[in-house]
């Protein structure tokens, strides 16, 4: 078109007739909107410090929380599958005191197990023992009372606001109060950090011990399958003799009342055939002489049984006397109850 018209000029016909010009702007740009820009005011220290307190609360607790639901599961998820293949019911026959003493164990390839349960026994009674002593009450709100105290003083000092440094002893004042915020600060990080490692501790002391005991009902557990009594102790084997000996002593009580009663009847027995010889031979005297005879066999009845009563005391008390004796020597404190039950 350029070289067609030299003169730069537009003639009809030169370009396609569907061609228009607009000489109208371009419309690059949409229309306006409007923009709803919310304005959020940002926090105070004070507020960060406390959703800062709130979340390591809530994080703390479950990671405590998550620890101990982990050790729990493995306990008794292997105390029940021990319980299931020995057939028993009660979990207290597992954690019950094993005595090294008392249990026989004949089979030589089950000793080890024997002897794990022993060691095993001492180290976690004495794990225990730290345990109690450690993390007890008052320690527990020692610390639950330093991290929250330590968080207290941390808001009162960001509520305080930084004055003008104008001159030498404000400024100084500013600095004071700078260091005492940074202070708090760490001694609020030093409290959370001692309060983790106060739960942490406790949970992996839990944790030892409820393992050890779990590996201590495996070994009752083999033992028992081969047939070893594991339950039997110094103070049941002495339970088992008194239970003897009063058994003994009943026995002996039943068969001297039954010889009683025998001897009563034969006594019985000859007093009537007596009394009737005597009947028929003195027939005058008949109801003098039964009257007699009444009164000197229920007089004869009322000592029989006077006697009787005295020797069955004194058998008794000299029975009792010897089993208390007995048991007295081998342990003279620990069968009291016995006594008293012998005595009544």
């Amino acid at each position: 078109i350029i070289n067609s018209n030299p003169e730069n000029s537009y003639t009809e016909g030169s370009l396609s007739e569907d061609y228009e010009i607009n000489n109208d702007l371009p419309d690059m740009f949409t229309e306006p909107t409007d923009i709803n820009i919310s304005f959020i005011p940002p926090k105070t220290l004070v507020q960060i410090a406390q959703e800062d307190y709130q979340r390591d609360t809530l994080d703390l607790n479950e990671y405590y929380l998550q620890t101990l639901q982990v050790v729990l599961q493995q306990y008794f998820q292997e105390i029940m599958t021990v319980m299931q293949e020995c057939g028993i019911s009660d979990l207290s026959n597992l954690i019950r005191t094993f005595d090294g003493d008392t249990v026989v164990v004949s089979n030589s390839n089950l000793t080890h197990l024997k002897d794990y349960i022993i060691r095993s026994q001492i180290i976690r009674e004495q794990k225990t023992r730290m345990f109690k002593k450690t993390h007890n009450v008052d320690n527990t709100l020692i610390h639950l009372r330093t991290w929250h105290a330590a968080e207290k003083e941390r808001e009162r000092y960001y509520t305080e606001k930084y004055g003008d440094s104008d001159t030498f002893l404000n400024s100084q004042s500013n600095a004071l109060l700078r260091d005492c915020r940074s202070s708090y600060n760490q001694n609020y990080t030093q409290a959370l950090y001692n309060m983790y490692k106060y739960l942490n501790s406790s949970a992996l002391l839990i944790g030892d011990i409820l393992t050890m005991t779990s590996k201590e009902a495996q070994a009752k557990g083999k033992l028992l399958q081969e047939g070893v009594d594991i339950f039997v102790s110094k103070e049941t084997a002495k339970q088992q003799k008194i239970t003897q000996q009063i058994a003994q002593y009943e026995a002996q009580q039943n068969k001297e009342n039954t010889n009683e009663e025998e001897n009563k009847t034969d006594t019985i027995n000859k007093n009537e055939n007596t009394t009737s010889s005597n009947s028929t031979d003195t027939s005058n005297n008949v109801s003098t002489d039964a009257d007699n005879n009444k009164k000197s066999t229920e007089t004869e009845k009322v000592e029989d049984k006077k006697q009787q009563d005295n020797e069955k005391k004194e058998t008794s008390s000299n029975i009792v006397n010897k089993v208390l004796n007995s048991i007295k020597e081998d342990n003279k404190n620990s069968f009291s109850i016995a006594e008293a039950i012998f005595k009544k």
